[in-house]
């Protein structure tokens, strides 16, 4: 619920448009009021609706509450997770016969995706009802080694990169005038390289001036605003990561840019007299989106510090 929040946030912020949400559980609105409490996000982008009760009951086996009368009575996913799977696929298999006239994709969340689940995961790309039936296994989806040493990094390289193609469509750029607009998987692995060396330093940036991050979860986290000092800081090492990395890759600086030759006017010191007020603007924006970066990718920023600390 947490993550699709999240998700659902860009989509809240212009008309203020809740996500709706059905929990069916014996104990769900001690639970969504718990969540609430604590998740700032949840409690202001999703509506709920709340059906207490055993999925033991009669009441659930006829799922009359799938089509109960609400503000928004289209239903996208059905998602179970139940400590028990034997129990968590026996639920599944009931609201999949009472929706067998409609596409509704039932998704269940197991440990592992063998056994039971295995087996009739092979019918996902077969024909009949069970189709719509998927899994989610919480262990290999959830602790494999490439995920827990590269799930921030490559979250917010991407939402990095996104912002960048927002940003250009914005302009009114298009793939056709800048080759760079494409989605992650078709970039090229040197821009790849350059937003997660960018996604690397962020946490430099931010404990320069007494700042770190942790999972979003207030409401308006992606608006946190860094003070003027604490941006010409960050701006200054941002600058000074990117001439780095250009460096590494074998530019050089001169007056006219030439990417052939990888030559750039921008290889400056950020002291330096040519290094124009306009290019340090950049660094700058660049900077002041890092909260939204953060966001994107599912954390945001807290002080360890009071602001205008740094120096």
């Amino acid at each position: 619920m947490i993550h699709a929040a999240r998700q659902w946030y860009p989509y809240y912020e212009p008309n203020k448009s809740e996500l709706h949400i059905s929990v069916v559980d014996p104990d769900a609105r001690r639970k969504i009021d718990s969540l609430c409490q604590d998740y700032s996000l949840v409690k202001k982008t999703c509506e709920w609706s709340v059906y207490q009760m055993d999925i033991n009951c009669s009441e659930f086996h006829q799922a009359k509450f799938l089509g109960a009368k609400q503000k928004h009575p289209g239903i996208d996913y059905i998602y179970v997770c139940l400590e028990d799977e034997t129990v968590g696929l026996s639920s599944a298999l009931c609201l999949l016969e009472q929706t067998q006239l409609s596409n509704i994709p039932i998704l269940v969340r197991m440990t592992e995706e063998t056994g039971m689940a295995s087996l009739l995961k092979e019918t996902e790309t077969g024909t009949g009802g069970l189709t719509r039936l998927h899994f989610f296994g919480l262990m290999e989806r959830t602790c494999k080694p490439s995920l827990l040493n590269d799930g921030s990094h490559a979250a917010l390289a991407r939402a990095i990169h996104e912002e960048y193609v927002h940003a250009e469509r914005r302009k009114g750029n298009t793939p056709e005038t800048n080759p760079s607009m494409v989605t992650w998987e078709r970039l090229s692995e040197e821009l790849k390289e350059m937003n997660r060396d960018q996604a690397d330093d962020t946490g430099s940036k931010l404990h320069a001036i007494g700042c770190d991050i942790f999972p979003w979860s207030d409401f308006g986290a992606d608006k946190f605003a860094f003070s003027p000092e604490e941006v010409e800081v960050m701006a200054k090492m941002e600058h000074a990561r990117w001439c780095k990395l250009k460096m590494d890759q074998g530019w050089k600086y001169a007056e006219v840019r030439d990417d052939k030759k990888k030559l750039h006017p921008s290889l400056l010191g950020w002291e330096d007299a040519r290094f124009n007020e306009g290019e340090k603007e950049k660094d700058r924006n660049t900077v002041r989106q890092i909260p939204r970066f953060l966001a994107m990718a599912g954390f945001q920023i807290y002080r360890i510090t009071p602001a205008n600390t740094a120096s």
